[in-house]
């Protein structure tokens, strides 16, 4: 006989605690439910921090992918990187606060705005970008590694950019079909929940999508960043002149701090978010009293980490204006040119036009 949670999680039940207050892997069956226990004053600063990142994150990562769409010359290994990364931003500030401001719209109402579709498409889509994001992170430092422990040149193949991008697109495709799979709307279509065989199932899946989305990369990308740093240093090619060198080794240390800006931004904001979601997973396990008398706390705790987490979808595309030589370039140019426009639109001031008479 199968379990229904009903109501246990909202429609981001993958990387999130329960709408409702039944609990995380309280297996309860059709019934009454409760509203989510969020002030008033606490949903409106949400809903100004999701509005931020929604406007922030489609424009700033549509307008890098515009400027390198723009650019005259052939795009290059890591550019491809940089565009699957913007993609996966750009979902992740379309869909996170379109999911995330419908849980708060329909708290305590018995109706559902996304529908079948958005409950199996939409409410998965910042789990799915959030492995992606993480996977490509991982396969750009590996690539950087490679090239800071060569003593040759490195060739950049394109093809083989593609390529790690389908695999990594497709193994978290992958990854989140299971969760697709179980997520449902109920009889009534007022709330997205999700089904499984059992609640041992259940939270294997959540306990290993946390470990392999971002644990086990956050490790993997310390260590490679941290022999990056000591490769650095001794990049030199047999027979290379100084001053290529040198030039070839600045090169590679701004190219190593872009992403590991990057890197470092998306696990600041992310991890408090997924030690928090460990922690109360175990305490609702075990029925900590802890976690029983404090759980309105613990709900809004989570409900702002969640949102702190969302934000890297609108700082990342920031970064990539400030730290890519290319793309600031172009993003300096273009603003110089608007700039511009502006100031001499203002100095022109109105046309007069005047007429002769004769006498």
């Amino acid at each position: 006989m199968n379990i229904i949670n009903k109501s246990n999680y909202t429609s981001r039940s993958l990387t999130t605690v329960p709408k409702y207050s039944a609990g995380f892997l309280n297996t309860t069956p059709f019934g009454n439910t409760t509203a989510l226990d969020i002030t008033t004053p606490t949903k409106l600063v949400l809903y100004v921090t999701y509005a931020a990142i929604l406007i922030l994150g489609i424009a700033g990562n549509l307008g890098i992918l515009y400027t390198l769409a723009k650019r005259k010359q052939p795009l290059k290994k890591y550019d491809i990187y940089v565009i699957s990364l913007l993609i996966a931003d750009l979902l992740s500030a379309i869909f996170l606060p379109m999911v995330s401001v419908q849980d708060y719209l329909t708290d305590g109402k018995e109706w559902y705005l996304l529908g079948r579709f958005g409950c199996k498409v939409f409410v998965p889509m910042n789990h799915l970008t959030m492995m992606v994001s993480t996977f490509m992170m991982v396969i750009i430092a590996v690539s950087r590694l490679r090239v800071l422990s060569r003593t040759t040149t490195v060739s950049h193949y394109r093809i083989s950019a593609l390529w790690k991008i389908l695999v990594v697109w497709s193994i978290a495709t992958a990854s989140v079909a299971p969760y697709c799979n179980a997520l449902n709307i109920d009889q009534n279509d007022n709330s997205c929940y999700d089904k499984w065989s059992s609640k041992e199932i259940k939270f294997a899946y959540y306990a290993s999508h946390q470990i392999i989305a971002t644990f086990l990369p956050g490790i993997t990308l310390a260590i490679v960043y941290g022999i990056s740093i000591y490769k650095l240093r001794k990049m030199k090619i047999p027979g290379e002149n100084k001053r290529s060198f040198l030039r070839r080794k600045q090169m590679n240390k701004s190219m190593m701090l872009m992403f590991g800006s990057i890197a470092v931004i998306f696990f600041i904001l992310t991890l408090p978010y997924t030690i928090a979601f460990s922690i109360i997973a175990i305490q609702q396990i075990y029925n900590n009293p802890v976690y029983t008398s404090n759980k309105a706390v613990y709900q809004r705790v989570i409900e702002g980490l969640y949102a702190l987490s969302a934000c890297s979808a609108a700082v990342n595309p920031f970064v990539y204006a400030y730290m890519h030589k290319d793309i600031k370039r172009k993003m300096t140019r273009k603003a110089s040119q608007f700039s511009s426009l502006m100031r001499s639109s203002i100095h022109k001031g109105p046309r007069i036009v005047t007429t002769q008479t004769e006498n």
